[in-house]
């Protein structure tokens, strides 16, 4: 679920309604805040280690009976 709201008065006023059960502890990750030096890259939302994203990418990769090595 995606919830889209905005900051008032240091608040945040949720833009639709949350279905969320009372209590519940979300994560608030800021949209459209860049550094100026830092135009072209965003946040990683990725949970897994380099390691697991490596592996990922070596077991995806193809090509034909050559073996690739990185």
């Amino acid at each position: 679920m995606t919830y889209k709201g905005i900051v008032k008065d240091n608040k945040i006023i949720i833009q639709s309604p949350v279905l969320l059960p009372e209590g519940t502890y979300v994560e608030i990750i800021p949209l459209g805040i860049q550094e100026k030096e830092d135009k072209i890259c965003g946040s990683w939302h990725d949970d897994r280690t380099a390691e697991e994203i490596i592996d990922e990418i070596k077991s995806s990769r193809r090509s034909g009976n050559k073996e690739i090595n990185l």
